[in-house]
């Protein structure tokens, strides 16, 4: 009984450590994609696409 008490302890607090760091690393990116989006992600994602279609069409 002491054994599976300690054990469900452990796991739990493991679980709520995981969840802290997901939720720690979740906000990190969001605040990171928020900061980025005028500048740096907003920019790029056009730009690659275009990029892709003309060496496509170059190719063919």
């Amino acid at each position: 009984m002491i054994g599976n008490i300690v054990k469900i302890g452990i796991i739990g607090i493991i679980g709520k450590i995981v969840m802290i760091v997901m939720i720690v690393i979740i906000g990190m990116i969001l605040i990171l994609n928020a900061q980025a989006q005028p500048t740096k992600n907003a920019i790029p994602i056009r730009a690659i696409k275009p990029g892709i279609d003309s060496k496509q069409s170059k190719r063919m």
